[in-house]
C-alpha cells in the first residue's frame, strides 16, 4: 500500500466517523424534539406512552430520509 493510498483510507475512516457522530446528533435532537412536544400534549397517564411513541416515530422518520444514506 503507497503512501496516498494509506491517507485514503485513513481520510475515509475520518470522515465515516464524522457522519456517524453527526447522524447520532441528528437522531437524538430529533427524538428530543419529539418526545418534548409529544409529552406536553399527553396527559399525566399517557406520558410513558408518549415518550416511547415520539422516540419510535423519530428513529424511524430518521431512517426513512436521508438523514442515514451517505454517499463516499
Amino acid at each position: 500500500m503507497t503512501l496516498d493510498a494509506e491517507e485514503d483510507n485513513v481520510q475515509a475512516d475520518v470522515r465515516e466517523d464524522v457522519v456517524r457522530v453527526i447522524v447520532r446528533k441528528v437522531v437524538r435532537r430529533d427524538v428530543r424534539v419529539r418526545v418534548l412536544t409529544d409529552v406536553r400534549e399527553a396527559d399525566l397517564a399517557n406520558v410513558q406512552d408518549a415518550i416511547q411513541d415520539a422516540v419510535q416515530d423519530a428513529i424511524q422518520g430518521a431512517v426513512q430520509t436521508d438523514v442515514l444514506t451517505f454517499d463516499y
